[in-house]
């Protein structure tokens, strides 16, 4: 399957190639791919055509990648259509490779790898012949992707079973094992080394040598460390392991090793190059000459060039542009601008401004209208992701709004075709010229038609400009088709009275289905509130038939328009709301948003005693039936429980309609399988059970919102709109009662009793069904109350929740040991490496509040704090509520390792999600860390509040344990707490401070005030006391550092007695011990005192030593290596105690 020009295939040049020949006009060299087949396919199936267009969108504006036009069918021959290029690798590799090229070709290799895998493109063949170069010398990855689509498209002859073993192919894809990113990595250090040495990793071995090799060994045949040196040794190391899960899982770091130390990369002996043998690819199967050592390397004029910059742009690091706008590197090679805008979603994530990149850019000389090598401007690029405000910026600097593209279409054409609708009303407000042919001879009203669904509403507005700068009536493409042809293809349905009066003012007759036009004119009753989308059959004749849809949340909100769109606005209305709806029967009237859902219903307005007056005749609804559009995971299923709630308690009546309350349902994983091009879809229990199940080849993606569904999904879930609705029947008293204990205040011992006997396993309900509001509690509000609970409440092993778990996970397993154990990171960035490594989907701003508190070691906070605070965290001042999370920085705690134990890391349960260990269930410290840094939580009715022990006094009970003896009583300890503490009761427990009378009893000396009161705040109280003329005035005598207690003298007016005292100025606190935790099966269990969960933990963890032992053999007593552990920490936290002087 060789490229050759498409001048052979048909007379011209081809552009964008389809499955139908077109004459064009475009300049662009383009070459075409034959792919033998084993029948003569006549056209593209409409699937197989959706999956190369989805190829050819994820490879748009990637830097260092040969751009994919698409395919055609020609004399019933399939052909692929990519750029076209003179040279490729394997004919340089012909030649030895200096330095320079090295590490020019090096950087572009790894570059565009890793922008197809971070697109979601697997390359499957990476070796020089796929390996392009421009007349510049820049590299570029081509025939990406497309093997394993075209063998189902086609049948390709290839699909048989090869006779000779790929050189470039990693060993577990010689056994079948599907491509991946990893099997890419291989790969391309394979290019690597032979670019390097000039040989094969494999050197003269026959196919047979191989793969005894590959059977019988873990390492490579050959030393790399004899012929490649320092970070390139490094590099292709972590490439070049025969395990495949042990190569690394992205390429982007290695990239940025690679750009960092380019200046260090020297070859030292180069490998024999013998005649390759039998076993190598054929198309490349030609060697170079030797790399000799005696040759001196070229030098590196340049410090920094055009892969800087668009490291930069992708990673948004504004200091390092400056610094390369300081080197004068030239912002317009390379499309930088481009980068930045396709990085946007990352910058969101590092919490980097892509505005500031992007002005920055073009301050440092950055052409707005400047196009890439494949001919797209930024501009074009921003039309396509919808983004507005890169559009305002590139215009307002100077930018042509008109630019075109290779094919001569304007970001107007592009914002169209992508259903960019923000993007197209601002280029209209531009005036961005409408009449403009593309290629195809195509306006913008073409392809404003052409996507009718999305786009008819722009169509009408674009009708707007004078008669002059609208081209209606004579607008034709290339296949001489008007306005009018297009539009009679158009489902009439679409096309609103609006749209065809303006059409007809113009000329363009139109003709509008009778129903619709009826619908239009229908006497109806209409309500002006804000965030109503109205049906247009709202409170007529057919209300009954209307539905509202209720959606929360911007992403449920974007979702509901988007489907407005498609099933169009005469039955369809649309409420959206933020936050959650009140609960609470007091404030539920009150509430703006059920104000406005019961006046978009046409209920009465009139409230008696905080119930609605429901009309006896429903007809009167101005809706028939009430949709709740919601995302699937727990927390969208409570805002459904709110719902019925709110309808419940308003007006009961609604819930007992068949059918008046329904439920969209949506999928919330999709797995696609890239060699056999399937794709499944699950919702959550379905996605377990498949999941225990899985194969290889599948990659997964999870829809936490509604708005990660694109506008395609969209539309597929619309076709079948009915098939994914749930409707809900009141089944009688029962479900009365289920919703009354659900949400009712004096219920909350039901609801802890459902926690407590919840059985995973009966989450999801199937669509297209009926469903009981009994049954909704129990089947989907449950599992709410019970994740909530484990989310609030700690676990007995580790005495972390979820986040702070998925914190230490990064820190211990996945951080580079090398290089960034104990690096000092900011909260922001260390928030988002956490997201991005340990599949957190929720909100960056709980990832760093989790961080801070970790951090914080003053009086009041940790006993023992997992990560080190630098910065100013706060102090007993204000207990850190002043502190600016945006300027501080942690490290992880010295004694970290020490607490969790490595050995231990693989002996733990892990969590899996998407085939992948995310994290483990709970790590298995050496002493109970829920004891010495304590626990407070709320959630669904269970309170748990654990005091903080002294690390050393738990340490000592423990070892009494594993001695068989007793353990001694226990009593709260606070690190830097100077009053005392006094067991009242079974755990009752009175903090008290620490305070003098001089002998006359007139002057108050407080030396310390209990824990959880913090200065700032205890001043006040004392400020309080002097208006009140209970003390004439008050000093501080003793102000320390930080870590140190602030002394108050106060003078009194009135002699007190000392009960008196401690109660007037609040010097006693009461703390009780009420424990509940996850057990370490993941229940929640309840624990009377310190000393169940002490024994709990005991039992637990000494299995896990014993796991220990038998994997290092060791004839060692597992108690004997807990000791060894705990005395290790128990000295270095000597150490670091006197060395701080606490």
């Amino acid at each position: 399957m060789n490229w050759r020009s498409p001048r052979n295939i048909l007379a011209g040049m081809f552009g964008w190639p389809s499955s139908k020949a077109k004459k064009v006009t475009c300049s662009h060299h383009v070459a075409a791919k034959r792919v033998s087949t084993s029948k003569e396919p006549k056209e593209l199936s409409k699937e197989d055509e959706e999956t190369f267009e989805r190829l050819k969108a994820q490879s748009l504006g990637l830097d260092h990648v040969c751009a994919f036009h698409g395919t055609m069918v020609l004399d019933n021959q399939i052909y692929l259509i990519m750029d076209a290029y003179k040279e490729s690798l394997h004919e340089k590799l012909k030649h030895k490779l200096n330095v320079q090229e090295i590490r020019s070709y090096g950087m572009d290799i790894l570059c565009g790898v890793s922008q197809l895998h971070t697109s979601g493109i697997i390359c499957m063949k990476i070796k020089p012949s796929n390996i392009l170069l421009d007349e510049k010398g820049r590299a570029h990855i081509s025939d990406f992707g497309t093997d394993l689509i075209l063998r189902r498209v086609a049948n390709v002859a290839s699909q048989t079973p090869k006779m000779t073993l790929d050189i470039y192919e990693a060993p577990e894809r010689w056994n079948g094992e599907p491509p991946s990113i990893v099997s890419d990595i291989w790969s391309v250090g394979c290019i690597l080394l032979k670019m390097c040495t000039g040989a094969s990793v494999w050197g003269d071995m026959t196919q047979t040598q191989i793969l005894e090799h590959v059977n019988n060994n873990t390492t490579l045949p050959l030393s790399l460390q004899d012929h490649v040196e320092g970070h390139m040794l490094h590099i292709i190391a972590s490439f070049l392991t025969i395990k495949a899960h042990e190569r690394p899982e992205t390429l982007s770091p290695l990239y940025a090793l690679f750009l960092k130390k380019r200046q260090d990369i020297l070859i030292k002996n180069p490998l024999s190059t013998s005649p390759p043998s039998a076993s190598q690819e054929v198309n490349d199967d030609s060697s170079f000459e030797e790399v000799n050592e005696d040759s001196p390397p070229e030098e590196d004029n340049e410090e920094y060039g055009p892969h800087d910059v668009i490291l930069a742009c992708q990673k948004g690091s504004i200091e390092r542009l400056k610094q390369l706008h300081r080197s004068r590197v030239d912002f317009n090679t390379g499309g930088p601008l481009c980068m930045a805008i396709l990085s946007k979603e990352q910058h969101e994530k590092e919490g980097v401004s892509t505005k500031d990149i992007l002005e920055l850019l073009v301050r440092g000389g950055a052409d707005p209208s400047q196009k890439d090598d494949k001919g797209q401007s930024p501009l074009h690029i921003a039309a396509m992701r919808n983004d507005k405000e890169a559009i305002h910026i590139l215009i307002s600097m100077g930018g042509d709004v008109n630019v075109r593209n290779i094919r001569n279409a304007t970001p107007l054409h592009i914002a169209l075709k992508y259903h960019a609708r923000q993007c197209v009303e601002y280029l209209m407000e531009l005036r961005a010229d409408y009449n403009l042919q593309d290629n195809d001879g195509e306006s913008a009203f073409h392809v404003a038609v052409q996507a009718a669904q999305n786009n008819l509403d722009l169509f009408a507005k674009m009708l707007e400009r004078d008669a002059a700068e609208c081209d209606v009536l004579n607008a034709k493409n290339y296949r001489c088709d008007t306005l009018t042809d297009l539009l009679k293809r158009v489902p009439q349905k679409w096309i609103s009275k609006e749209l065809q009066l303006k059409l007809k003012s113009r000329g363009v007759d139109v003709q509008v289905h009778d129903e619709v036009e009826a619908a239009l004119h229908e006497d109806t009753t209409h309500v002006d509130i804000a965030g109503l989308e109205d049906a247009y059959m709202a409170g007529g004749k057919n209300s009954l038939d209307c539905t509202l849809i209720l959606a929360e949340g911007t992403s449920a909100n974007q979702f509901a328009k988007a489907a407005l769109q498609v099933l169009g606005k005469h039955k369809y209305g649309s409420y959206s709301f933020t936050g959650n709806l009140a609960n609470l029967k007091l404030k539920c009237p009150q509430s703006k948003h059920v104000l406005n859902i019961f006046q978009a219903l046409g209920l009465p307005l009139e409230n008696v005693n905080g119930a609605w007056n429901c009309p006896n005749d429903l007809k009167k609804l101005r809706y028939g039936h009430v949709l709740m559009m919601m995302d699937q995971d727990a927390d969208g299923y409570h805002i459904r429980g709110l719902v019925i709630n709110m309808l419940y308690f308003m007006c009961p009546q609604l819930l007992k309609i068949p059918f008046f309350l329904q439920d969209f349902t949506t999928y919330l994983y999709k797995a696609t399988n890239i060699m056999t091009n399937t794709t499944l879809t699950f919702r959550l229990q379905e996605y377990k059970e498949w999941n225990l199940t899985r194969g290889s080849g599948w990659s997964v993606s999870y829809y936490k919102g509604l708005a990660s569904n694109c506008l395609i999904e969209v539309e597929e879930y619309c076709k079948n709109f009915h098939d994914h609705i749930r409707n809900f029947i009141w089944a009688g008293d029962i479900d009365a009662n289920y919703i009354h204990r659900a949400f009712n205040d004096n219920t909350t011992n039901d609801r802890k009793r459902w926690i407590l006997d919840y059985e995973e396993g009966l989450y999801d309900t199937k669509p297209n069904s009926t469903i009981g509001y009994a049954e909704f509690i129990k089947k989907d509000l449950v599992p709410y109350f019970v994740e909530t609970a484990k989310r609030c409440i700690p676990n007995l092993m580790d005495g972390l929740n979820i986040t702070p778990r998925k914190v230490m996970c990064c820190l211990l397993e996945k951080d580079d040991k090398d290089e960034n154990y104990g690096k000092q990171r900011t909260i922001s960035d260390l928030a988002s490496f956490v997201s991005q490594n340990c599949g957190y989907l929720h909100r960056l701003q709980s990832i760093e509040s989790s961080i801070f508190s970790m951090a914080k070691n003053f009086c009041g906070t940790n006993n023992l704090n997992l990560l080190e605070p630098i910065g100013l965290f706060g102090s007993r001042d204000d207990g850190g509520r002043n502190a600016d999370i945006a300027y501080l920085k942690v490290a992880i705690s010295p004694l970290a390792d020490l607490v969790f134990p490595k050995h231990d890391y693989s002996l733990v349960p892990r969590l899996c999600e998407d085939g992948k260990e995310v994290q483990p269930q709970w790590y298995a410290p050496i002493f109970p860390l829920v004891l010495v840094n304590g626990a407070y939580g709320i959630a669904c009715g269970f309170k748990t509040a654990v005091p903080r022990y002294d690390v050393i006094d738990v340490i000592c009970n423990l070892e009494r344990l594993m001695d068989n003896s007793q353990t001694e009583e226990m009593i709260p300890s606070y690190r830097g707490f100077k009053g005392t503490v006094i067991n009242v009761k079974p755990n009752q427990y009175t903090l008290k401070g620490d305070f003098e009378l001089n002998d006359d009893r007139t002057i108050l000396t407080i030396r310390e005030i209990p824990i959880g009161i913090w200065y700032d705040d205890y001043e006040k109280i004392l400020r309080n006391l002097k208006v009140d003329g209970t003390i004439e005035k008050f000093e501080i005598i003793n102000l320390h550092g930080e870590d140190k207690v602030h002394w108050y003298k106060v003078f009194l007016k009135t002699v007190q007695e000392d009960k008196m005292i401690v109660r007037t100025f609040q010097l006693e606190k009461k703390v009780s011990s009420r424990i509940y935790l996850c057990n370490a099966e993941g229940n929640l269990q309840y624990y009377p005192s310190w000393k169940e969960v002490l024994d709990d933990f005991y039992i637990k963890r000494l299995k896990i030593y014993e796991q220990r032992k038998i994997t290092m053999g060791t004839s060692d007593l597992a108690t004997d290596l807990w000791k060894r552990d705990l005395r290790n920490f128990r000295e270095k936290y000597s150490a670091l105690k006197d060395l701080s002087g606490a």
